[in-house]
């Protein structure tokens, strides 16, 4: 154990295993990832496993929302 915040370190709080997603999976693999593990947020990978960046259960409802506005013909130029 620590006896100060100050010699606790970064490293000692991430997890070897933890949950991620490739920048190739559907919106619907990220959210059942999400909820297997209980975040709401994942780290996303390119192919050689290397971090890309950061999805949120936000970042994919706001992808849905679009899709979704999109199909009713709201972006349609007129």
């Amino acid at each position: 154990f620590y006896s100060t915040q100050e010699e606790m370190t970064v490293g000692d709080l991430v997890s070897d295993n933890t949950p991620q997603v490739n920048s190739w999976d559907s919106a619907d693999l990220v959210i059942e990832r999400m909820e297997e593990h209980g975040v709401q947020s994942i780290p996303v990978v390119d192919e050689a496993s290397k971090f890309v960046g950061v999805i949120s259960e936000r970042d994919v409802l706001s992808i849905g929302i679009l899709i979704a506005a999109d199909s009713w013909g709201r972006f349609d130029e007129e």
